[in-house]
């Protein structure tokens, strides 16, 4: 039970509320057991119980990137490396503010001529040194909790670059709503992104599949490949399929003793 309330409470600090029957659906418990773990927890002044659904209590929206960036680190940081073998020596390549996107900075460190675009001054700390990269930061406001830059000066920077290839990120992936933020300046910067890209990548680990965010970041239209670790349940593969959303997936990769290591912690 102790390992169960604990993963209650992991599933809450990723988007700060939750229904019982997407707890029970995660957990692969009945609701009923969910219900008896939310007194528990409610009990102890963790969370807020509501009806059919439950709250963590003192929720920021979003975690700061120190933290983050340690959540799945090594699933994480094997998507990146899936990615990165996507981008061509002499791309123009965007990358976002998230944290898997800083696992991909890192993997193309063998690439050589890249144009580095970016609005998150983590990963232009990592890049700008390479021998052979020129990187580029759009300019704009700083934002304290994770480095990127936001504002009117990045929503104009991005309009000069020819991009090839934009890597992005997301809070959730939902078959209903597609790719989800929290944030409405990420969705205002990213859109833009992805029009002017000439391939737009998500890269996001499985436990972001059907996450709820407040605000839409991408279509399903929008998306050209998917980098994850898993297979998604049926309704989110039908409609990423119905979308012709390309899944390249380490679980139909060489790297199977990955995934079941980071299932076995």
């Amino acid at each position: 039970m102790k390992r169960r309330l604990s993963d209650i409470l992991k599933e809450l600090r990723l988007t700060g509320h939750a229904t019982i029957s997407d707890l029970a659906n995660r957990l692969e418990v009945s609701e009923e057991t969910i219900r008896r773990d939310l007194k528990l927890l409610s009990k102890e002044g963790l969370i807020e119980k509501h009806h059919g659904s439950a709250t963590l209590r003192n929720y920021s929206s979003e975690p700061e990137f120190h933290h983050r960036i340690e959540e799945n680190r090594e699933i994480k940081k094997q998507v990146a490396k899936l990615a990165a073998s996507s981008i061509s020596d002499g791309d123009v390549v965007f990358l976002d503010i998230g944290t898997t996107t800083a696992f991909v900075a890192e993997a193309l460190m063998n690439h050589r001529d890249l144009t580095i675009v970016t609005n998150s001054v983590v990963i232009a700390n990592t890049t700008f040194a390479e021998r052979g990269f020129k990187t580029y930061l759009t300019g704009g406001e700083i934002r304290s909790h994770d480095g990127g830059m936001f504002g009117p000066e990045a929503y104009d920077a991005i309009k000069r670059y020819c991009i090839n290839k934009a890597i992005l990120s997301t809070a959730g992936i939902h078959h209903a709503y597609g790719f989800l933020t929290h944030h409405l300046c990420e969705a205002e910067l990213y859109s833009e992104v992805a029009k002017m890209a000439e391939m737009t990548i998500i890269c996001a680990d499985s436990e972001k599949y059907n996450r709820r965010a407040p605000i839409k970041l991408l279509d399903f239209d929008d998306v050209d490949i998917l980098y994850s670790d898993r297979v998604p349940a049926k309704a989110l593969r039908k409609e990423l399929e119905k979308h012709n959303v390309t899944m390249r997936l380490l679980d139909r990769m060489a790297k199977n003793d990955v995934i079941e290591d980071a299932a076995a912690d």
